[in-house]
């Protein structure tokens, strides 16, 4: 038997939002890919829903990239960054802070 001893739990931010084409459309099925900058921490995806809304579990503190991409079998969208880039390089840094 392993006992733990208590653990304390941290706070989270969660992602949230709606992917659309240009005319306001929802796009189901685009996955969301959040990526921290710093190493050490994970990252994690997530996919829109019929509506075009996605939501992550919460996330520790810190820098994330987000990308959208279509993963269907005939893709449609190109690979996009929050912020519109088309690189994660020169994507546009996401700070989070629970606190």
């Amino acid at each position: 038997e392993v006992v733990l001893n208590v653990v304390s739990m941290v706070a989270g931010v969660v992602i949230s939002g709606t992917v659309t084409d240009p005319s306001g459309t929802p796009l189901p099925g685009i996955s969301v890919d959040v990526q921290p900058v710093a190493p050490g921490l994970s990252g994690l995806g997530v996919n829109t829903d019929a509506l075009g809304e996605y939501r992550t579990p919460p996330l520790l503190d810190g820098a994330y990239t987000v990308g959208f991409r279509d993963n269907s079998p005939s893709p449609v969208w190109a690979l996009q960054f929050w912020s519109g880039n088309t690189r994660r390089g020169d994507a546009a840094r996401l700070f989070l802070n629970a606190g």
